[in-house]
């Protein structure tokens, strides 16, 4: 973590995530949903505590507003994920924001959504942050048309409801499977038509492209296998040297 901070680079590390193949062997939520918050509130101090002063920005969970989702892909396991109350949600993210103030009043909380769908309850979720991270992909279903115009009235509804600090948290096209109809060629057209609708939006704070890299591990469905812009062997997509273009134009 030190030598990426020396290096100029920030990292926004995911804290408290529950996704099951992350957590610990045993760690069931549903057999106790109040020792699971107060264990994750815990070991999120622990982990606040160590790199405090070199992290400026904590997410917490993941795309709380799109659980049942997790939940259906088996990325999440028991119905304390699908509490239509909202208790549990409401205890988790609490408990998640105030282990990160508790040991670094200077750092900030982010809650990254899913915006895709319906955007609703945008204050219930403002309440647990000072960011909020917007999670995009406009052709995760359908690799055409290649669609970001999108995000323009999104995060201005955000931001009009809300009234936090926006960012892209993750966006991103997949370069596969061509079954599907999606392609490298398609995915170095969505990261320059992304960037151009983010140009339009100067609240956005930052753009996070999911993912830097495919990996030998494979996930379903089988588009999540595809975003990265580089392959897994090393070799760049053309969407990564579309992207490295974009940089240096604002440089």
């Amino acid at each position: 973590m030190r030598a990426l901070k020396d290096g100029g680079l920030e990292v926004i590390p995911v804290i408290g995530c529950g996704y099951q193949r992350m957590l610990p062997e045993g760690v069931d939520p549903n057999d106790n949903p109040s020792a699971y918050v107060e264990a994750v509130h815990d070991s999120a101090r622990e982990v606040v505590h160590r790199y405090r002063g070199l992290v400026e920005i904590w997410q917490i969970e993941n795309e709380p507003n799109w659980w049942f989702a997790h939940y259906a892909a088996g990325w999440r396991r028991g119905a304390v994920w699908i509490d239509p109350e909202a208790r549990f949600r409401r205890a988790l993210l609490k408990s998640l924001r105030d282990a990160v103030y508790a040991e670094d009043e200077s750092a900030s909380v982010m809650v990254n959504l899913e915006v895709d769908r319906t955007l609703k309850d945008l204050s219930f979720y403002a309440d647990f942050c000072d960011i909020l991270g917007l999670d995009y992909y406009p052709n995760y279903s359908h690799a055409k048309p290649v669609e970001a115009s999108s995000l323009i009235p999104k995060a201005k509804k955000v931001l009009r409801e809300a009234g936090r600090r926006l960012m892209i948290c993750e966006t991103g096209y997949p370069s596969g499977p061509r079954i599907m109809g999606y392609s490298e060629e398609l995915q170095s057209l969505y990261v320059e038509k992304l960037l151009e609708s983010a140009a339009v939006l100067p609240f956005i704070e930052a753009v996070s492209i999911w993912r830097l890299s495919d990996s030998e591990w494979r996930s379903f469905p089988e588009q999540e296998n595809y975003f990265g812009l580089i392959r897994a062997d090393g070799v760049p997509k053309p969407s990564w040297r579309t992207y490295i273009g974009q940089i240096k134009g604002l440089c």
